[in-house]
C-alpha cells in the first residue's frame, strides 16, 4: 500500500508504546524524553545506571528498552542481555553514535532486536521503536551471519579461549544467558566472568559487576 511504513505491518505503528530509557547522559535522556513525548510515546522510566535499569524494568515491564551504547559504566551489552534474561517480553533497541561495525556487532551480541543511530533520530528512531515493540527483529539474517563468521575466524589479542568463543557464538545465534549456563554447565558467576573477558578481547570496555543491591524503581 502506498505510504505504508516499511518497518511495520498494518496499523501497528499507531499502537501506544511504553519505552524505558537507559542513557548515560542526563541531557540526552531529557532530549529523548521530549522527542518521544512529541511522538505520543510514553516514557515508563529513565536512568543512566545499569543497576537501576535492571531493578526497574522487571517491575515496570515496558514494551521496549532503549539502551544507549554510551552507557556511563560501559555495560550496555550485558545490560541488554540481563533485560532479556529477566524480562523476555521486553525487547531492546540499542542507540549508538555512528552505526559502526563494532556497534552493530555489539548490538547483535547483546541480543537486541535492532540498532538506531543517534545522529539520525526523529522519525527513523520512532519507526524503529514501534517496529521492535511490535515484535520485529530489524537485523537481517545476513547481518547475523556476518557476525558469526567474524567470530569463527577472528583472532583477537589476547586470543579467545574455546569457552569464550562458544559464548560469543551462542550470543550471536540468539541464545539467552540462562540457556547458555544450562547447556555449558557453568555457574552464573563463571559465565559472567567469561562473557566479560570475551567482550573485552573484542574491544568492548570492561564494566563493573551487575550483581548487588539494586536501587528501587525509578519514577517515570
Amino acid at each position: 500500500m502506498a505510504g505504508q511504513d516499511p518497518f511495520l505491518p498494518g496499523t501497528a505503528r499507531e499502537r501506544p508504546v511504553r519505552v524505558f530509557l537507559v542513557c548515560g547522559h542526563r541531557m540526552e535522556r531529557q532530549a529523548l524524553r521530549e522527542m518521544l513525548a512529541e511522538e505520543a510515546l510514553e516514557v515508563a522510566g529513565a536512568t543512566g545506571s545499569a543497576a537501576e535499569a535492571l531493578s526497574a524494568i522487571p517491575v515496570l515491564l515496558p514494551q521496549l528498552a532503549l539502551v544507549d551504547t554510551a552507557l556511563r559504566d560501559g555495560s550496555w551489552i550485558r545490560v541488554c542481555r540481563r533485560i532479556w534474561d529477566a524480562s523476555p517480553a521486553v525487547p531492546c533497541l540499542t542507540l549508538g553514535s555512528l552505526g559502526t561495525r563494532e556497534e552493530l556487532r555489539g548490538s547483535i551480541l547483546a541480543g537486541a532486536r535492532g540498532h538506531a543511530v543517534r545522529m539520525v533520530r526523529g522519525g527513523d528512531l520512532v519507526r524503529r521503536i514501534r517496529a521492535v515493540a511490535a515484535g520485529r527483529d530489524l537485523f537481517s539474517a545476513g547481518e547475523r551471519e556476518a557476525v558469526l563468521s567474524e567470530l569463527r575466524l577472528s583472532q583477537p589479542s589476547p586470543a579467545l579461549t574455546s569457552t569464550e568463543r562458544r559464548i560469543l557464538l551462542d550470543c550471536a545465534r540468539g541464545c539467552s544467558d540462562t540457556q547458555m549456563t544450562r547447556s555449558m554447565g557453568l555457574a552464573r558467576p563463571a559465565f559472567e566472568a567469561a562473557l566479560q573477558r570475551a567482550l573485552g578481547k573484542l574491544g568492548y570496555p570492561a564494566a563493573p559487576p551487575l550483581d548487588g543491591a539494586w536501587p528501587a524503581v525509578l519514577p517515570a
